[in-house]
């Protein structure tokens, strides 16, 4: 539950500051797999820039966990 609700503040925050900087929404649809690029790319690198190689082996079966929620 936890990692959608992260996932959901992340789409408002960016997409909302860009449109309060006002940005068109109907640009970023149309640039859509590129800006997803972008905020998704940048995201993991700065994921792998701040985490040891221990920490991105375990990420892979981990990120089930997330999702899942407690059991």
């Amino acid at each position: 539950m936890m990692g959608i609700i992260g996932l959901v503040i992340v789409f408002v925050m960016v997409f909302g500051g860009y449109m309060l900087h006002g940005g068109h929404l109907d640009v970023i649809i149309t640039a859509l797999p590129t800006e997803m690029m972008v905020i998704f790319g940048g995201a993991m690198g700065a994921m792998i820039i701040g985490n040891s190689v221990e920490t991105m082996k375990g990420l892979g079966p981990n990120m089930k966990k997330v999702f899942a929620g407690p059991k």
